[in-house]
């Protein structure tokens, strides 16, 4: 899947050679390019060289006008401009590879691991508050829900459009503690906290 380039890359790297590590990381993805290994470490270097990580985006965009139709790629951008944090790109790209393509469940899946993982990120800020910042508390624990509210419906989809168990299960996990957490401030959450336990009871032995 495009590995031995980025570990060829590593070795360039631990040599000092950037540029030829460099060299490799864009043949590979010239050849593998949803990779996300080569991605990341095209990021880290560029960063590392302090070069333009939107170099990344250009060869990625010139791969989409050759496939115009391949959602994977759509995919791959969001994984640059999340690895860049930024999230509000990120999260375009991957609904833009479920629009291509509704059966590429990633794309929507992502959208809401985005949200869920913003959510957990937002939650260790908030237990490393002082505990007398009330204000800062509020601010964040708004943003904290909003985000597990905005992960409901991505991960809804990608529930009804996988068929893998195992991927289904996770996806199943998800959405029953974000329902816990909603479940006394709307019938519909004590609904849907239902509806998934009653499935990872049934089907996760």
């Amino acid at each position: 899947d495009g590995d031995v380039f980025s570990n060829l890359a590593e070795v360039y790297k631990a040599q000092g050679d950037l540029d030829k590590a460099k060299a490799v990381l864009n043949e590979g993805f010239i050849a593998y390019p949803t990779s996300q290994g080569i991605l990341v470490s095209l990021i880290n270097i560029y960063l590392e060289s302090n070069d333009d990580p939107n170099k990344v985006l250009e060869l990625i965009r010139t791969a989409q006008t050759n496939e115009p139709n391949n959602a994977s790629l759509h995919y791959a951008e969001g994984n640059v401009y999340k690895n860049m944090k930024d999230m509000e790109n990120a999260i375009k790209c991957y609904y833009k590879s479920f629009e291509i393509d509704p059966t590429y469940v990633y794309g929507i899946y992502t959208v809401g691991s985005t949200y869920y993982d913003r959510a957990i990120e937002i939650q260790e800020e908030i237990n490393n508050l002082d505990v007398n910042d009330y204000e800062t508390y509020d601010k964040l624990l708004a943003e904290f829900e909003q985000a597990l509210i905005n992960a409901i419906d991505p991960f809804e989809k990608a529930f009804a459009v996988t068929t893998d168990k195992e991927f289904q299960l996770a996806i199943a996990d998800g959405l029953k503690q974000i329902y816990f957490r909603f479940r006394d401030k709307d019938p519909k959450y004590q609904e849907g906290f239902e509806k998934y336990n009653a499935f990872l009871e049934e089907n996760d032995k």
